[in-house]
């Protein structure tokens, strides 16, 4: 049974959140001053969960934020007067009615501990629960995440346009909600976890930012709406059945059999989408033994999903982007050190590795992708491109080190769809692209032609001599029909060759923005 103190209850009262508020703001409390107070190495650190540099780095600094970083982020057991100094207007008093934090008395001295995380994120605080490795604890239940890889992951590739509506589907803490009411005029979260909806209430009243909660399962708070954008980071893990008998944990298992969720989520967010609303999400999914293609299973899932909205006469343009593929046993440690947490004995770490190898085996499951899939509806074809009502669906394996952001999103999305008369079409080659030769010495051709993208988030990859040339005379006025006779000629290549390559060519470099459509 989780104690009270283990379990902390937020209380969401406007005049002592004020007051918070002005005292985070007072102390200058930010992602940039925790960035200037620190060493590389401690922020580096850091970002292991590793807490010792940090710690070092402080104890003697007895600044506002200094005190509030070593509270709330290390989870340091700190001085009630520090703590009253740093939060003059909320005090000591008014951070334990709000349930932030908790009082011990160490050696006879009053002692100040977080009760739950509280951490500056962009422009943000976001209050969740405490870590395991804050608390030397595996998670509750009913545990609350905080701002993790995941989310932050979610958060580079939501697309950033103005939309009146947006909906955060399993909204956690609510960080995801925050970005969103930058850009929407009226944000949704929901989450089946009452208490998830407590943090996220709490962090939205903290931040000022309109945000409307609604606890409940999945889809039902907001039955027969519909949004302009829809982003969910939804409990994908796929958790064995026998492994869910030691307890599973709300913010990352979907109680559905295997990875079916990911499907349902997939058919229900298409159908909650207004005409030319995107979904964007995290996914997992199982690669079976027999399965020679990754994508088999998830592009069979988006291509059922997609089939009402064609035939309604709405065309769909989907991108999905494996980022890893992880072998049973990968996968396997990675949640069961984050489910039974570090302290677990070797016999629990044995049994649980047991259960979920076994699992997996038995349902013929050789690996776990994990990656991102975003989906429009009722979007407007490009220029030259068929108007028939159609689904657009690409599969890419983009490994992780090659970062994806909302720009490649945006995007692949506009340009999922080539042109039938792209030989017609001008093509302009966009600003940030290079090329880079390989010669063998003495040669007079190059072995190798490599183009690459400057901006953030930009892709390299190799291209024929005919592709090459292509890009480097789209001006934005010629089309490739007026040069692939002239490519050939200087190539020694027959015509048909040189259109073959670039038709095989095309589309990953409109997906990409290597090119764009005039």
């Amino acid at each position: 049974m989780t104690s009270p103190q283990e379990s902390p209850s937020l209380l969401l009262d406007d005049v002592l959140i004020r007051k918070l508020r002005a005292d985070l703001v007072a102390a200058g409390w930010g992602a940039s001053t925790i960035e200037r107070m620190l060493s590389p190495m401690a922020r580096a650190a850091l970002d292991r969960d590793q807490f010792v540099p940090a710690a070092m780095e402080l104890e003697s600094n007895a600044a506002p934020a200094a005190v509030l970083t070593r509270l709330f982020v290390l989870a340091e057991a700190v001085e009630s007067s520090e703590v009253d100094s740093a939060l003059p207007r909320l005090t000591v008093a008014g951070a334990v009615t709000l349930g932030l934090v908790r009082e011990e008395v160490l050696a006879g001295t009053a002692q100040i501990r977080a009760a739950v995380s509280l951490r500056p994120h962009e422009e943000w605080w976001v209050a969740s629960d405490l870590t395991q490795v804050q608390t030397g604890r595996a998670p509750r239940e009913d545990y609350v995440l905080g701002i993790a890889s995941a989310s932050t992951n979610l958060e580079r590739l939501t697309l950033r346009d103005p939309v009146d509506c947006a909906l955060d589907l399993g909204c956690g803490c609510g960080v995801l909600s925050l970005g969103l009411t930058r850009h929407a005029d009226w944000v949704v979260a929901t989450d089946i976890s009452e208490r998830a909806c407590t943090f996220t209430r709490f962090n939205a009243l903290l931040n000022e930012a309109p945000i409307d909660v609604r606890q409940g399962t999945f889809f039902e708070p907001v039955a027969g709406e519909r949004f302009d954008l829809i982003t969910t980071n939804p409990p994908f893990v796929i958790t064995p059945q026998a492994a869910r008998s030691t307890g599973v944990l709300d913010y990352r298992d979907g109680g559905m059999d295997r990875d079916q969720l990911i499907p349902w989520i997939i058919r229900e967010g298409i159908g909650h989408l207004a005409p030319g609303g995107t979904l964007q999400m995290l996914a997992n999914w199982e690669v079976k033994a027999e399965e020679s293609d990754w994508a088999a299973r998830p592009s069979e899932w988006i291509k059922r999903a997609a089939e009402p909205t064609v035939e309604s006469g709405q065309s769909v343009n989907a991108w999905l982007v494996q980022r890893d593929l992880l072998d049973i046993s990968q996968y396997a440690e990675w949640w069961i050190r984050d489910g039974l947490g570090e302290q677990v004995t070797p016999a629990e770490w044995q049994a649980a590795y047991r259960r979920w190898i076994e699992d997996f085996t038995a349902a013929g499951t050789r690996f776990v992708g994990l990656g991102s899939l975003a989906i429009r509806v009722g979007n407007t074809a490009p220029s030259g491109a068929t108007s028939t009502p159609r689904l657009n669906l690409c599969c890419e394996y983009l490994p992780e080190g090659k970062p994806t952001d909302a720009f490649a999103v945006q995007t692949a999305l506009d340009n999922l769809a080539v042109p039938t008369d792209w030989e017609s079409q001008p093509f302009l080659c966009a600003p940030d692209v290079r090329e880079v030769r390989y010669f063998v010495p003495g040669s007079g051709n190059p072995e190798l032609i490599r183009i690459t993208q400057g901006r953030a988030g930009g892709r390299e990859r190799s291209v024929t001599s005919a592709v090459a040339a292509l890009i480097g005379v789209s001006d934005g006025e010629i089309a490739p029909a007026q040069v692939i006779p002239a490519i050939g000629q200087l190539l020694e290549q027959d015509e048909e060759s040189v259109r073959a390559e670039i038709a095989s060519a095309l589309p990953e470099l409109l997906r990409s923005g290597v090119l764009v459509l005039v």
